[in-house]
């Protein structure tokens, strides 16, 4: 007696695995305030064959210029950089923590503001066989058109990190521009309470030798 097996649960199963894989991933972004002389690093566990994309860019802080590295858990340095901004993508070849480090050491007087994102995705190439010939072919189709998905998604990532980016650096600015305004506005006020001192007093002392004149 041969058991024929239903073709849509097999398909399911596929495509939910498919899925899976080619969403399996995260992203971390922080903006960093890097002192002079200083260097700060991040750390995060990557597993073997993970695809890790590390985007920089300086938003303020002296020569715009940093410099930027990435270290293996054997300790080799995959890249060093010294520029505003950047982009580095790697596979990892080895399960470990990586190294990821902002380095303002060159610049002894000025601090600086870089926004960093680190995104990880595990490798999607991978489709689980298939028992019939058919279910393997739509499963392919299955895992290209999640391919053209996931390349949209990356699309859609670099927007938003480019707009995270802008937003960072505008609120910096704006945050900037907000002080001076404070510091500006203070200012004025002392002048003024100042400028209202003097001229009582100098109102005062006419009138006091004014009256010994009278007098």
């Amino acid at each position: 007696m041969k058991i024929m097996l239903s073709r849509t649960p097999v398909l399911i199963i596929v495509c939910f695995l498919a899925f899976v894989c080619a969403c399996h991933g995260k992203e971390y972004y922080w903006t960093v305030k890097v002192m002079p002389g200083m260097r700060d690093c991040f750390y995060e566990t990557v597993q073997k064959g993970t695809e890790v994309e590390a985007e920089y860019q300086v938003l303020s802080g002296g020569q715009d210029a940093i410099r930027f590295d990435v270290s293996t858990p054997d300790g080799r340095r995959l890249e060093v950089a010294e520029q505003e901004t950047g982009v580095y993508e790697f596979t990892s070849d080895m399960t470990g923590d990586y190294e990821f480090c902002v380095d303002n050491q060159m610049n002894a007087w000025g601090e600086k503001l870089v926004f960093l994102d680190l995104g990880f995705n595990r490798d999607s190439d991978h489709i689980p066989p298939a028992g019939e010939d058919s279910v393997t072919n739509e499963a392919s189709i299955i895992g290209v058109s999640l391919e053209k998905v996931r390349q949209l998604l990356d699309n859609v990532r670099s927007t938003q990190e480019y707009l995270r980016v802008r937003e960072a650096r505008h609120r910096h600015t704006a945050d900037n521009n907000l002080r001076r305004v404070l510091m500006w506005s203070l200012c004025e006020c002392a002048a003024l309470v100042t400028i209202g001192c003097v001229q009582v007093f100098v109102l005062r002392k006419l009138f006091a030798d004014t009256g010994k004149t009278s007098a």
